[in-house]
This record gives C-alpha cells, sequence and structure tokens, in this order.
C-alpha cells in the first residue's frame, strides 16, 4: 500500500464509519491502529473475522483451531540421516492456507538478521557455507530442540510488537504454534524461527565482530571460524541463548581446525567449495559402473526404462549440485556430459 492507497483508505474506513454512527474516539483509534500497519509494511487485519475475510477462511474455523490445534494437524515421522525418525505435524489443507498468508503477507514483509541463512529467498547452503573458506578454525554449534523451543509467548509477543491488536496477536499465535511450541511442518514455522532468533543473532555477531570470528546461523546450526578462543565464545553464545529459552546440544558440538576436513552444512571448506569426499566417491562409483557397461548398470539399478531415466536425472542432480559448488570440476563436468549423452538416447 502506497501513500495514495493509505489516503484513499483512510477516507473510505472514516466515511462508512460515519455512516454506521461510529464515534469520533472509534475513529480515530482505529485509523491510529491501522497507520501503524501500514507504516510498517504490515497488512492491516482488526479482528478474527476480518483475518477469516482476507484468507478467505470462516471465522468459525479459525475459533475452533484456535481453541483446539492439535486436531487440526496430522502427525508422522520420517527417517532422518543419522537413522533417527523425525515428527511431523503438517496442518490440514485449510489451516495451512490461513498459515501460507501470514507467512506471505505478515511474516515476509519482517526483516530477519543477515547471519541467518536457512528458509530464505534465493539463499542456499553455499551462502551459509562460503564466509567459511580457508579458515584456521572451523566451530560448530547446535540449538537443541531448535522449533519446540520457541513458545507461543514468543511468538505472541512478536505479533503484539509488530502492532496487532492484543486479541488478534493471541488468535495469530495460536494459528501459528502446537503444544506451546513451532511445529515442524507448518510453513510458517521456519521464517519465525528467524525472527524469533533475529536478536540472539545481532547479539552473538557483535561478540563476534569484536573478536574478528566470521558467524553464520543455518536453522540451528551455528557456525563459527577464523582464530579465536572457542571456549569463551561458547560461554558467551550459551549464556545469550539460555536467557532467551534455548539450550546447545552440546554432543554436536564440533572443533574442526585447518588440516581436518571443515565440513559446513554439508560442504568442506579447506580450501576451496566442494561436496564431501563421500559424496563424491558415491558418484564416482556410480559413474564408473555405468561406464564400464551401461545398459547392465541400469537393467540393474531400474527394470523398467521410465525408472532408468528418473535414476539418471538424480544423479544428474547430484552431479549439478557438485558444480553449483564447484562448478571448475573436471570429474563432474565430465560425468555430467557423460550422463547427458545417455539421457539422449531415451
Amino acid at each position: 500500500m502506497n501513500d495514495k492507497q493509505w489516503e484513499d483508505y483512510k477516507s473510505k474506513f472514516i466515511e462508512l464509519a460515519k455512516l454506521n454512527n461510529k464515534t469520533q474516539k472509534y475513529i480515530d483509534q482505529n485509523i491510529n491502529y491501522a497507520f501503524n500497519l501500514f507504516q510498517k509494511g504490515l497488512p492491516i487485519i482488526y479482528d478474527t473475522t476480518h483475518l477469516g475475510l482476507l484468507t478467505g477462511i470462516k471465522k468459525e474455523y479459525i475459533y475452533l483451531v484456535v481453541s483446539s490445534p492439535r486436531h487440526y494437524y496430522r502427525h508422522f515421522k520420517i527417517p532422518k540421516s543419522n537413522g533417527f525418525l523425525r515428527e511431523i505435524d503438517e496442518p490440514l489443507p485449510n489451516l495451512k492456507i490461513i498459515q501460507k498468508w501470514i507467512l506471505n503477507n505478515i511474516l515476509q514483509n519482517v526483516p530477519v538478521s543477515p547471519y541467518a541463512k536457512a528458509y530464505l529467498h534465493k539463499t542456499t547452503l553455499i551462502d551459509n557455507a562460503k564466509f567459511h573458506k580457508r579458515q584456521k578454525i572451523v566451530y560448530k554449534l547446535d540449538i537443541q530442540n531448535f522449533f519446540p523451543s520457541i513458545s507461543s509467548h514468543m511468538i505472541y509477543k512478536f505479533f503484539c510488537e509488530a502492532g496487532y491488536d492484543l486479541k488478534l496477536s493471541r488468535v495469530l499465535s495460536r494459528i501459528v504454534t502446537l503444544n506451546n511450541g513451532l511445529p515442524q511442518g507448518a510453513p510458517t514455522s521456519p521464517y519465525l524461527s528467524n525472527i524469533i532468533f533475529k536478536e540472539i543473532d545481532l547479539k552473538i555477531a557483535k561478540y563476534c565482530q569484536q573478536h574478528k570470528i566470521r558467524y553464520t546461523r543455518y536453522a540451528d546450526d551455528l557456525t563459527f571460524s577464523g582464530d579465536f578462543n572457542y571456549n569463551k565464545l561458547k560461554t558467551f553464545v550459551e549464556w545469550n541463548i539460555q536467557k532467551s529459552g534455548f539450550n546447545l546440544n552440546n554432543s554436536k558440538t564440533k572443533i574442526l581446525p585447518k588440516n581436518k576436513r571443515q565440513i559446513v552444512t554439508g560442504i568442506v571448506v579447506n580450501e576451496k567449495l566442494q561436496i564431501s569426499k563421500n559424496e563424491r566417491k558415491k558418484i564416482r562409483h556410480e559413474l564408473h559402473y555405468l561406464k564400464l557397461d551401461t545398459n547392465k548398470h541400469l537393467s540393474l539399478r531400474a527394470n523398467n526404462e521410465k525408472a532408468q531415466i528418473k535414476y539418471l536425472q538424480q544423479l544428474l542432480g547430484k552431479i549439478n549440485y557438485g558444480l553449483q559448488i564447484n562448478g571448475k570440476s573436471k570429474e563432474l563436468l565430465l560425468g555430467k556430459n557423460f550422463i547427458l549423452n545417455i539421457l539422449k538416447q531415451f
């Protein structure tokens, strides 16, 4: 909404309010409320009924979600890379529509810390890793139970500080939280985590600037690099995040000196950015057997043409990802051309 649109909105609001015999006090309060949100680039929402009109979801449904959110999620588990299971709470379709509206119209208009590298448009794992290339020490800390640690009260406080009515802030916070935390599976959770952690990011970054330490955060992974006293750094970080309701997962703390493989969000950063040695080995293995006997290897990998194409496309995707990180890799470039030539034969 630009200035002209605001003036049009204001005039129309006053006109309708007077037609409905609203007092001047009512008009002034609502215009001030709306202008505060307008100045921040946030959508003007007066109450739950208004939210329902904006999202296209009936207010009665919203009230039901607010009173009993547990009934509006599908709970399931998916395997993690470490063999454990990740619990997912996926919102049901109408709730997801509301959450996506909140994400697109409210949350994404709120700036986050420049040190946050996850869940942002056009930001990748590479953007996180490249800051830590060729450093004496890479030091990694992990936040324990990141999403569940972000409480409903933190979210409520955010919406209040954004300028929304107290009752509406309570409704909004209930819509995007579950069991007093951010649900893993809701579209709003990732960006909200960046918003809530912004203040901590800035405190950590200030300390790092004073001590010439590089700092980025990818979701719950905090990465530091340079030449510094990591014990003092950890004490500072731990004290600050605990004050804000978070804890470190000490079992995931890693100190990576330059004479060892330094991996940041799955990318090796010692001298040049590249995929891990294990991933390169897997790709090399697949390419070797494809070159040895293409038809035989494809038949072992998949039992029909469609599945074979899918296998080749997946392998090509891994190679392309490696080239995104290191576009000069001759091995990957040759492998890409080889796969593309096979695909042309289908």
